[in-house]
């Protein structure tokens, strides 16, 4: 990587060394990451504030990017699963037209959509500290079919 070498927004250089900072990432080395970054060098004003913002938020952020350990548990790393499952199940039942909910009467809908949704509900009914384990095993055999 040659991240002070001069490239442009949206060129292949930019793109491959931004492709190169997120493998990083994905493999845990959040100093290196802060490494390639604070090299990076730009010009604008505009743009200095985001790369400060950027290696503030990793610097005070580094347990929450622990992106080995969360694949492992087998959670997800990215917002998309879990912007999905929120539109499907949340606002599909919560945000139709002229409904209205208390927070907790929200709540206890949704936990059981979610029981549902995750064939967790007999042990959410039964015991409800082993539902994470439920989510988890389902989502490393979500993994599984999808790298065979």
């Amino acid at each position: 990587m040659a991240p002070s070498a001069p490239f442009g927004e949206g060129t292949e250089e930019s793109r491959h060394w931004a492709a190169g900072v997120r493998q990083i990432m994905k493999l845990g080395k959040v100093e290196q990451a802060l490494q390639e970054l604070e090299k990076l060098r730009v010009g604008s004003k505009n743009k200095r504030q985001a790369k400060h913002e950027l290696i503030t938020y990793l610097m005070n952020n580094a347990e929450r990017v622990d992106y080995p350990r969360y694949r492992a548990l087998g959670l997800p790393i990215g917002s998309g699963e879990v912007e999905a499952e929120c539109k499907a199940l949340v606002q599909a039942r919560c945000k139709q037209s002229g409904m209205r909910w208390h927070k907790r009467g929200a709540e206890r809908v949704l936990r059981v959509r979610c029981a549902l949704r995750d064939d967790s509900f007999h042990i959410l009914w039964d015991h409800p500290e082993e539902s994470i384990t439920v989510w988890q095993k389902r989502r490393l055999r979500q993994e599984q079919r999808q790298a065979a």
